[in-house]
């Protein structure tokens, strides 16, 4: 039974059982490398190489595309820090859901965020509370890989790494085609040689 066969047999209700789904199928693991090619099948197929071990990019990728299977929109955003050679970066989902909020979804804590009304919140959101230091909440279910969720380690690492933001372009772009880049301020880049347009227009970056 392949992936798309396992998630069709599964109830499911919403974009948070396929979230689940994902991250009980397989195990993050940042050290654990990538195919050059990064369809479903090439990444099954690196995963059963791999102990069923991922990373980020690749576990977040895996839930878009069942996302987009849903007829559910959705993209895969890189949290990068403000540096042009990095050693560290993370991978979150921005999903559209069924009422037209953006949301959060991050397949490697089995996460999403609520404010204290119990509204998913959005990437933007999400980091906006962070830096506003405004109270929000971790779902309960969110872990990373059986151990429990740490929120404060969670915020100072998002908070580091987290100063510009990439999706594909168009959103539902394959990883290795074209990038769009939310910068807040300038940087020193020469980023048309390394493959990425820049735009510091919010709307143009998060809405798709």
């Amino acid at each position: 039974m392949n992936l798309f066969e396992e998630y069709n047999s599964i109830n499911k209700n919403n974009v948070l059982d396929t979230l689940h789904f994902i991250n009980a199928k397989f195990i993050h693991n940042g050290a654990s490398g990538m195919p050059l090619k990064r369809d479903v099948n090439t990444i099954i197929e690196f995963a059963s190489r791999n102990e069923n071990k991922l990373n980020c990019r690749l576990l977040s990728i895996l839930l878009v595309e069942l996302l987009k299977k849903d007829g559910i929109k959705a993209t895969h955003i890189t949290c990068l820090p403000k540096e042009e050679l990095f050693t560290d970066c993370h991978v979150v989902v921005e999903a559209i859901s069924s009422n037209g909020k953006h949301i959060m979804l991050d397949p490697s804590f089995n996460l999403y965020f609520t404010n204290d009304l119990g509204t998913i919140l959005s990437t933007k959101e999400v980091f906006t509370a962070f830096i506003n230091n405004t109270p929000i909440f971790a779902n309960k279910e969110a872990k990373h890989n059986n151990e429990p969720f740490n929120f404060e380690w969670y915020k100072n690492f998002m908070l580091t790494c987290s100063k510009r933001f990439q999706r594909p372009q168009p959103y539902n772009a394959c990883d290795s085609e074209g990038r769009l880049q939310l910068w807040f301020e300038d940087y020193n880049f020469n980023h048309p040689s390394i493959g990425f347009v820049v735009t510091k227009k919010e709307s143009e970056f998060w809405n798709f």
